[in-house]
C-alpha cells in the first residue's frame, strides 16, 4: 500500500485484463509489466584529480502484450513488446499514464505480429511446432526496497589519494581509481496473477595503472572489489596498499625478459576472471533456445552437434543455483 510503483501496476493491470480490446479483435491472453528502478553514481579519478562524478537516476518500464493462445501467440516478432521511461517522481497517476501508453502500443503491436506469424507459419503447417507459452502458478514476492548508499565526499578523498601514487613512478602512462555504485529495486507483475519486488546491489571500486614495456609492448594491470554494502569496500590504508601493488607489479613486467617461443599448456586463472571464462567457454554453447520454424537445432556454438554427449571431464561438476549468496568464504 505505501509503493507508489506497486499502486500503479495494480491499478492498470487490473484496467488492462478488464477493458484492453480493440473492436473485433482478439483480447490479450496475457500482459506483463516490468519496471527497473535503477539509482546509481559513478566517480572516477586520475592522476590524483577528479575526472567524472555522476548520480543518476531513472525508471525503465517494459510492458509485453501476447495476443492468441498460449499453443500459438504474437511473440517472436522485432516489435515483441515496448520499452518506455516512466516517471522519476512517486507520482500514481503518471506512473499509471505511461504504463497505459505502453500497454495500448503493445497490445497493437500484437494484433499486427500475431497476424504475420500466423501467415509465415502456414508453410510448416505439417512440422510439430512447441507451445510459444507455458502456464505457470503465480508467485508473489515481496522484498524490501533497497537504497543507495554514497558518501560522495569519502570516495573523493579515497580515490585522489590512491591515484596520486602515480608520482612514484614516472613510466606510468595512466593511473585511474574508479567507483561504480548500483542499487536497482526490479518489478515484475503479469495477468496470471504473479507480483514481484526484488533488489539489487552492486558495489565496486577499482583502480588500474598502464605503462609500456621498452620493447614497446603494453602493460596493463588492475585492482578491483565487489560488493553487497558500502562497508564491504576497502578502507583507506587497504586501498593504498592495493594500488601501490598494482604499481610494483608495473614495474616488475617492464622488467620481465620477453619470451621468444609460444606458451601451449595448462592454464590458472585470477578469481575475477574464472566466472566470465566459465560463462563464455560452458554457459554460453549449452544455452538452449527456441529454434526458429523449420530448424530443429536448439543449440548454437561449439556444442551444437554435441547432444547428449559429454563436454567436460568426469570430475568435473557444473551447478547453476542463483539462490546461492555464499560458498565457503566467497561471495557469488
Amino acid at each position: 500500500a505505501t509503493d507508489p510503483i506497486l499502486q500503479a501496476m495494480k491499478a492498470e493491470m487490473q484496467r488492462s485484463k478488464s477493458q484492453l480490446q480493440l473492436e473485433q479483435m482478439q483480447r490479450p491472453f496475457f500482459i506483463e509489466y516490468r519496471l527497473t528502478d535503477d539509482d546509481s553514481f559513478s566517480s572516477e579519478a586520475v592522476f590524483g584529480a577528479m575526472r567524472l562524478e555522476q548520480r543518476s537516476h531513472v525508471r525503465l518500464l517494459r510492458v509485453v502484450v501476447r495476443v492468441g493462445d498460449y499453443k500459438q501467440d504474437s511473440s517472436g516478432g522485432q516489435g515483441d513488446g515496448v520499452v518506455d521511461l516512466a516517471p522519476e517522481e512517486d507520482n500514481v497517476m503518471a506512473i499509471r499514464h505511461r504504463i497505459w501508453l505502453a500497454t495500448d502500443q503493445a497490445y497493437k503491436n500484437a494484433i499486427e505480429l500475431l497476424t504475420h506469424k500466423q501467415a509465415q507459419l502456414k508453410q510448416f503447417e505439417n512440422e510439430t511446432m512447441p507451445d510459444d507459452f507455458s502456464h505457470e502458478k503465480p508467485v508473489e514476492s515481496i522484498a524490501p526496497l533497497m537504497h543507495l548508499e554514497v558518501d560522495a565526499e569519502r570516495w573523493r578523498t579515497e580515490l585522489k589519494a590512491a591515484t596520486a601514487l602515480y608520482r612514484s613512478d614516472a613510466s606510468l602512462e595512466m593511473l585511474i581509481g574508479r567507483t561504480s555504485f548500483r542499487v536497482q529495486n526490479k518489478y515484475l507483475m503479469n495477468s496470471e496473477g504473479t507480483v514481484l519486488r526484488q533488489p539489487e546491489l552492486l558495489y565496486s571500486l577499482s583502480v588500474s595503472a598502464s605503462a609500456q614495456a621498452p620493447d614497446g609492448m603494453r602493460i596493463q594491470k588492475a585492482y578491483a572489489r565487489t560488493a553487497k554494502t558500502p562497508a564491504e569496500l576497502p578502507a583507506t590504508e587497504e586501498l593504498r596498499t592495493s594500488t601501490q601493488k598494482v604499481l610494483d607489479q608495473i614495474a616488475e613486467l617492464r622488467k620481465a625478459p620477453l619470451m621468444e617461443d609460444q606458451y601451449r599448456g595448462p592454464v590458472l586463472l585470477a578469481p575475477d576472471a574464472s566466472d566470465a571464462i566459465v560463462a563464455r567457454l560452458i554457459g554460453v554453447p549449452v544455452l538452449g533456445r527456441r529454434p526458429r520454424p523449420g530448424v530443429t537445432t536448439r543449440t548454437t556454438g561449439d556444442f551444437a552437434s554435441s547432444w547428449k554427449q559429454r563436454v567436460l571431464p568426469d570430475f568435473m561438476d557444473v551447478t547453476d543455483d542463483p539462490t546461492v549468496e555464499q560458498i565457503g568464504r566467497a561471495h557469488v
